[in-house]
């Protein structure tokens, strides 16, 4: 379970009242192929994509703490944290806009 610092844990799905990191492994992707079709009635475009799974992946870690916050690491880490439209802050901003608070990477 993780909590936001001035939430209580209780009842029988609390841990103690501590909140636990998380960690996952993001499969990476190559898309052979993007085909961005007319505009639907619902203002979406249709999409045609191949895509193959790399054997390679990421590994996302969510730590409970008081403010948000996005630490990318990595032999390419540099890179990323400067170039905002690389994506790599996508999630760290969706996460902060989601709880109503600032972003910093």
């Amino acid at each position: 379970m993780i909590a936001r610092p001035d939430q209580k844990n209780s009842g029988a799905d609390s841990d103690a009242g501590f909140a636990r990191k998380v960690s996952v492994r993001a499969s990476a992707k190559i898309n052979l192929f993007l085909h961005v079709g007319d505009k639907r009635s619902d203002g979406y475009h249709a999409l045609e994509s191949l895509i193959v799974f790399a054997e390679t992946s990421d590994r996302i870690e969510i730590t409970p703490a008081p403010d948000l916050k996005l630490k990318i690491a990595g032999p390419l880490a540099k890179a990323l944290i400067r170039d905002s439209d690389s994506g790599a802050h996508a999630p760290g901003e969706i996460s902060a806009r989601r709880a109503g608070r600032a972003y910093r990477a």
